[in-house]
């Protein structure tokens, strides 16, 4: 960990029961074969914006950015209702839970975060899909055929900055602020 500095990420928490729910969908893949590192249930998350290495001094001002973005964004409903692998299924390193199709609302909030992340030197690589990670595999094989499961509706109501902090074999994902969206809209 690089001195004075903390690993920061943006994005949006799940409830508890989200986190139940799809907890229960890899229990289910688990017992169908699937072998690696699953995520803990208090891991899970949806990222907005991963920020990386950031010196301390600036957590003010990411929060700041975090609460001028927040103001602009009604509450919205996130309906994850897909799984699936990175790269793909065939030679999978990453399991997911997302969504078929992204809402609208979704996007803006991610493009206005990251725009204003951007004018705050922070860069990013790509377009981030809607997903949160399940687990991770260590030595791909192909995965059963993923199948369906009922949808599960997340009200999206606040932005969190999350900390990721390093721990034996893992990491912890500790909130620092929870900012709320704009609810009255």
């Amino acid at each position: 960990m690089p001195s004075g500095k903390n690993k920061l990420f943006a994005g949006i928490a799940l409830d508890d029961d989200a986190r139940e729910r799809i907890t229960e969908i890899g229990r289910a893949l688990e017992a169908r074969g699937v072998r690696g590192r699953w995520e803990r249930a208090d891991k899970l998350h949806i990222t907005l914006a991963f920020l990386g290495w950031v010196p301390s001094e600036r957590i003010d001002e990411i929060q700041t950015c975090m609460r001028d973005c927040a103001a602009t964004h009604a509450a919205f409903t996130l309906r994850l209702d897909k799984a699936g692998a990175f790269p793909n299924e065939r030679r999978p390193r990453v399991v997911w839970v997302g969504a078929r199709k992204q809402p609208r609302a979704y996007e803006e909030l991610q493009t206005n975060l990251r725009d204003r992340c951007r004018n705050l030197g922070f860069s990013f690589k790509e377009e981030h899909m809607v997903h949160l990670t399940i687990c991770r595999i260590k030595e791909p094989s192909p995965l059963p055929v993923i199948a369906n499961f009922p949808p599960i509706d997340l009200y999206v109501r606040a932005l969190t900055l999350f900390e990721s902090i390093p721990e034996k074999d893992t990491t912890r994902h500790q909130p620092l602020s929870v900012v709320p969206l704009d609810l009255s809209r």
